[in-house]
């Protein structure tokens, strides 16, 4: 083991003998996070890089690696070789240190003439992610004086421990066997769920049946009486604060406080939450919201409840957080914005980011989710992705004809999986599970003069689950 001193006199650690690893990690404690004008700054520099990548992606790819290496040496980082960059980022950024491996490997098969323009999209995907979690979020190593890092719930990982792949990364969420009990009634019982990276999730269920008591065992503000719950891999009981540090909340009933003003509210959030605001990402999120800055100086008593909710969406975008955890997101939303909402959700998607949001509105998760769980009396009765429940439900097709078909006779050789609704001379009405090629075939030799398929909604299947009763 090599061992130094540390010489500068009032240092801490001065003259106590230090691997050559501790010197490492003393000399990255000068770490620091950016400005509130950095960070504007570096936003804007990163959405010129995407404009440019539209007629420039080679161009692009170039301005990306000089401006993340540009916030690196703003931040402090001790710039050497890339190694050492990458090793830097494993230990403050572990959920993003894979896509700057892939970005740079890109890169280097760009310089070498290899690289497709799906290759450099990917790149450009990979340093975004990046470029969010060096802007937006501090590191590890950024201490305050008298406020330990688990104080702030930050992930602290082991700098010596290897970082994993992408396969190998845990879900944005993992609940192993969580229950909830409270005396002899069950609110949960033993769900067992794994929520993957940058997928929009809807967690179903009727009113009372354990969502919201779900999300708050999640969030460690209940605990579970069996089972645990992770956020990336973060025990969720027994490292609270480190798992809430990875997301956007946005309760089903707000707390807001009538005194405070809007502007106020969202100051004293950005706060708690411990990291950096990009000033024009919060004002982008404000117009999208139709949320004026006078609205935002007036006090929150003054809101309505549409109002208060937009101001509740705001703050749970606004530090653009890996996981996003809403709780009826659209309750007091007027269509308008709802419509709103469902494009910030699908930008954050884009994003590579995480959304976990339970709802009782079938139509609103058919719209935006990729999966989804349906909770019935507390249990997981149904997971599955959206357009996989669709295909449980039958497709109802209605066959016309230039003239009159015996029905009944013909119908009776009808393929597996077509059920008879109506049969009349002209137009038959069926029920189809499965493909539509077999139907199709039957036809051909009949006179058909038009066919009309209406797929079926999501509502259609999950219903069926719901006919015991609410959870």
């Amino acid at each position: 083991m090599v061992a130094v001193r540390i010489l500068q006199p009032g240092h801490p650690e001065f003259g106590r003998p230090v691997s050559v690893h501790d010197v490492w990690r003393i000399a990255k404690l000068h770490v620091r996070s950016l400005t509130a004008e950095e960070s504007s700054r570096f936003s804007a520099s990163w959405r010129a890089v995407q404009t440019r990548f539209v007629d420039d992606p080679k161009g692009a790819l170039v301005d990306a690696d000089a401006l993340i290496t540009e916030v690196m040496t703003t931040r402090g980082y001790p710039m050497t070789d890339w190694e050492q960059r990458v090793a830097d980022i494993s230990v403050d950024y572990p959920l993003v240190v894979d896509h700057y491996r892939t970005a740079h490997e890109i890169a280097v098969r760009h310089q070498r003439g290899e690289a497709s323009t799906e290759d450099m999209r990917r790149a450009m995907i990979a340093y975004r992610e990046l470029f969010a979690e060096l802007v937006n979020r501090r590191a590890t190593h950024s201490e305050e004086p008298g406020r330990p890092a688990a104080a702030r719930g930050r992930i602290e990982p082991d700098p010596l421990s290897g970082s994993s792949t992408s396969a190998d990364l845990p879900p944005a969420i993992r609940l192993d066997k969580i229950a909830k009990r409270y005396g002899e009634m069950a609110a949960v019982n033993a769900v067992s769920l794994d929520v993957h990276r940058s997928e929009i999730f809807g967690f179903l269920g009727l009113n009372g049946a354990g969502k919201t008591t779900t999300i708050r065992m999640i969030l460690d503000l209940v605990r579970p009486t069996a089972g645990a719950a992770y956020v990336f891999g973060i025990n969720c009981r027994h490292d609270g604060v480190a798992a809430r540090a990875q997301l956007g909340y946005l309760p089903g009933e707000l707390g807001f406080y009538g005194d405070m003003t809007g502007e106020a509210t969202l100051d004293v959030l950005a706060r708690l939450n411990d990291a950096v605001i990009d000033r024009a990402r919060q004002g982008e999120l404000l117009e999208r919201m139709q949320f004026s800055r006078r609205d935002l100086r007036r006090r929150i008593r003054e809101y309505s409840t549409g109002m208060k909710r937009k101001l509740g969406i705001v703050q749970a975008f606004q530090s653009n957080p890996p996981l996003l955890i809403l709780d009826e997101p659209t309750e007091g939303l007027d269509p308008l914005m709802q419509d709103a909402l469902y494009e910030l959700l699908r930008d954050h998607r884009r994003l590579g980011r995480t959304v976990f949001m339970s709802s009782h509105v079938l139509s609103e998760v058919e719209r935006v989710c990729d999966r989804i769980g349906l909770l019935r009396r507390g249990e997981l009765v149904l997971t599955a992705a959206v357009a996989d429940v669709r295909n449980m439900a039958a497709r109802q097709v209605r066959v016309l004809f230039r003239e009159d078909v015996v029905g009944q006779a013909i119908a009776a050789d009808l393929p597996a999986g077509c059920e008879v609704v109506t049969l009349l001379p002209r137009a038959w009405t069926l029920r189809v599970r499965g493909p539509l090629a077999p139907l199709l075939a039957f036809l051909a030799a009949c006179p058909v003069e038009d066919l009309e398929v209406r797929e079926p909604h999501l509502e259609e299947v999950v219903k069926t689950y719901y006919q015991d009763g609410p959870g």
